[in-house]
C-alpha cells in the first residue's frame, strides 16, 4: 500500500451550529463546527497512518480561530478566540434583536488555513417592558416615586428616563444599566 500525505495548511472547517440564517436564537449559544473536510475524509486511513507513522491524523489540527461580529465588513463588536483546541465555543451576553456573523479557521503544524465563509444568525427580539407605576396621567405622585415595570424577555438591564417634556430634551433622570424592575 502506498499513499501521500499533504504537508500543507489545513482545509476550511465546516460550520455546524447555529445553522446559517437561524432566527430568534438565545443570547447565550454554543457554536460548533467539524474539523476540516480533508481531515475527516482521511480519517478512514487513520489506523494505517497511525500504524505507519505513529501520528493520528485527527490530531494534526492543533488550534481553531473563532470570530463573531455584528459587522463582517468593519469588524465592529468583534469577538476573537485563537486558543480553541475543541470544535465548540460557548458565548453569552449577546444582544437581543441583533444579527451576528461567525466563522472559524484551523491551524496545523504548518500554520493557519483559510477562514470558512461567514454564517449569520439573529437573536430573539427583546420585548418592551410594560410600565406599572406610577400610572400614566396620575396626579399627586410622591416627590420620590417608585418606578415599576415588567421584565422584558431577553433584557439584561434597563434604562430609565424621567422628563417634564415629552421630547426628553433635558431629562430630570437619565439612568442606564439598571438591573431589573425598580
Amino acid at each position: 500500500w502506498q499513499f501521500t500525505t499533504t504537508d500543507g495548511l489545513p482545509e476550511q472547517v465546516v460550520l455546524f451550529s447555529p445553522e446559517n440564517y437561524s432566527v430568534d436564537l438565545s443570547t447565550s449559544l454554543t457554536f460548533s463546527w467539524y474539523t476540516p473536510l480533508e481531515i475527516l475524509l482521511k480519517a478512514k486511513l487513520r489506523n494505517n497512518i497511525k500504524r505507519n507513522t505513529g501520528k493520528n491524523i485527527i490530531d494534526a489540527i492543533s488550534t481553531y480561530w473563532f470570530e463573531l461580529t455584528t459587522d463582517p465588513e468593519n469588524f465592529t463588536d468583534l469577538i476573537i478566540d485563537t486558543t480553541l483546541t475543541d470544535t465548540t465555543k460557548d458565548v453569552s451576553g449577546l444582544r437581543g434583536s441583533s444579527t451576528y456573523y461567525w466563522r472559524v479557521r484551523a491551524k496545523n503544524e504548518n500554520g493557519w488555513g483559510a477562514f470558512c465563509d461567514w454564517w449569520q444568525f439573529s437573536t430573539f427580539p427583546i420585548s418592551t417592558p410594560e410600565l406599572y407605576s406610577p400610572e400614566n396621567t396620575s396626579v399627586d405622585v410622591t416627590i420620590i416615586p417608585v418606578f415599576d415595570w415588567s421584565d422584558a424577555e431577553g433584557a439584561e438591564n434597563y434604562s430609565l428616563q424621567v422628563s417634564t417634556d415629552p421630547e426628553f430634551t433635558d431629562p430630570l433622570l437619565d439612568s442606564n444599566a439598571i438591573g431589573g424592575s425598580e
